[in-house]
């Protein structure tokens, strides 16, 4: 049984206001997918395990609304930055829907090809930072640590696992080899 899973919420904001109920945990459930992979439930009867999961969720909110839903506490608790946030906006009206079938995705197909292949090499040689890729985290580091920071860089306040996951992430954008 695969323990991958791809998760798409439409209504984010409903995920906000849940995590919102007393007593409710899918926030500590969230980060600990994100951290290790190792889930269980606290049920006596018919308790599941899943090891090593990897989740994705991909959830659509209006700036408007992640602004008001979005606490303090899951801002400052390592909550939001586990999410890679995209603003989108639309490029023009299309009432009919446009024409999708029409668009010639070659090159878009052959960078994320590239990118897939280039990320493969980072597991397969493991996660060995070159020099730029050092620098990049030195400079994220004083950033996001320490309670001068400003709030909103609260929720870059992490472990430095994952400072450096998010320096790995900087060195796969710019595609910089390993050492």
């Amino acid at each position: 049984m695969s323990e991958n899973l791809l998760v798409i919420e439409s209504e984010f904001a409903n995920v906000l206001k849940v995590m919102t109920r007393e007593g409710n945990t899918l926030s500590p459930v969230i980060r600990s997918a994100w951290d290790c992979g190792d889930l269980k439930t606290m049920v006596k009867n018919s308790p599941a395990k899943a090891t090593g999961a990897h989740i994705s969720i991909v959830g659509h909110i209006t700036r408007d609304e992640l602004r008001r839903l979005l606490t303090q506490t899951e801002s400052a608790n390592g909550f939001a930055n586990r999410f890679c946030w995209l603003a989108v906006k639309r490029s023009k009206c299309l009432p009919d829907g446009g024409a999708i079938q029409t668009v010639n995705f070659e090159d878009v197909v052959a960078e994320l090809q590239a990118a897939v292949s280039f990320a493969k090499d980072f597991v397969e040689k493991g996660l060995f930072l070159n020099s730029r890729c050092r620098q990049l985290l030195r400079l994220i580091l004083p950033l996001t640590t320490g309670s001068g920071a400003p709030l909103h860089w609260a929720r870059h306040r992490r472990s430095p696992l994952s400072r450096s996951h998010r320096a790995c992430e900087g060195c796969l954008w710019l595609k910089e080899r390993i050492d």
